[in-house]
């Protein structure tokens, strides 16, 4: 199958190289993102299930 699709992907170089950058791009910004969040934000992130224990769903009783 694989061998079908890049037999028949002769001269279109351009949309491969255009995709790699995207998503190399895309996961270089994701992590960029993840290194600059405040330690803060992120224990009150975790912790905001655990502070509301009215808001859990009682569906079944």
């Amino acid at each position: 199958m694989f061998r079908d699709v890049l037999a028949h992907f002769d001269g279109n170089v351009l949309v491969p190289i255009i995709l790699l950058c995207s998503l190399l791009t895309f996961f270089i910004l994701m992590i960029t993102w993840v290194l600059k969040i405040d330690k803060k934000a992120i224990k009150e992130y975790a912790n905001m299930p655990l502070d509301n224990p009215d808001s859990l769903s009682t569906k079944g009783e």
